[in-house]
């Protein structure tokens, strides 16, 4: 039995996992201020809450995770967004053959980046490949960045799926945590942003070297 037979929804990370990693996508995660305080917050956020108590997710938190507003912070990531996206986007290999195929198995395929959901829709209909989302969260429509597992769950709320049926497919250690937080399995390939011996001493449920292995696995 492969993991296509396990998991009724997909959740892609998008750069270094549905599109292959750019020298500035590097950068901005290794040596952006900015990007590391929000990340070090959104995961503050989620350990001062009571670990026992279920995410609690309204009508409203469904709407405003696909609504996209521009506030003063969010016109500094904007602008990160446009460099990165004028940086031409590149398909991981076999990406296409993975999405076909859970497609034709009628699971749920959505898209959940700490990059602005404007430059991956755009990216996704460059790429050819919107078709086969279901759905695209950013973590910067709530401001819970990743490792911070709220988007996950609102996610699984809007689909009105276990999660036990989920799985979340990344490249980094910030996508191992965040399936950890939320309770659902983690894959992780290697051929993204953090190499293999980091990303297996989190101990991810699945770990590939590239999405020819991840594939063959399905």
């Amino acid at each position: 039995m492969g993991m296509i037979d396990n998991y009724d929804i997909f959740i892609f990370d998008w750069d270094g996992t549905i599109t292959k990693i750019r020298l500035l996508n590097k950068l901005n995660e290794r040596i952006n201020p900015f990007w590391k305080i929000k990340k070090e917050e959104s995961k503050k956020k989620f350990e001062d809450l009571d670990k026992k108590k279920e995410f609690k997710i309204s009508k409203k938190d469904l709407e405003s995770i696909e609504k996209f507003e521009v506030d003063e912070e969010k016109r500094y990531r904007i602008l990160i967004d446009l460099i990165v996206f004028f940086a031409m986007p590149k398909p991981q290999d076999q990406i296409v053959k993975i999405l076909k195929l859970l497609k034709k198995e009628n699971k749920k395929i959505v898209v959940f980046s700490n990059g602005g959901r404007w430059r991956i829709v755009r990216e996704a209909k460059k790429l050819n490949v919107s078709h086969y989302f279901d759905m695209i969260v950013s973590a910067q429509d709530s401001m819970l960045l990743k490792p911070n597992p709220y988007c996950i769950n609102v996610i699984l709320k809007k689909f009105k799926l276990k999660k036990k049926k989920a799985v979340y497919v990344g490249d980094m250690i910030d996508d191992v945590l965040a399936s950890k937080f939320a309770e659902i399995d983690s894959c992780v390939i290697s051929s993204g942003l953090d190499d293999y011996s980091l990303l297996k001493a989190e101990k991810p449920k699945y770990l590939f070297r590239n999405m020819e292995e991840f594939y063959k696995n399905l």
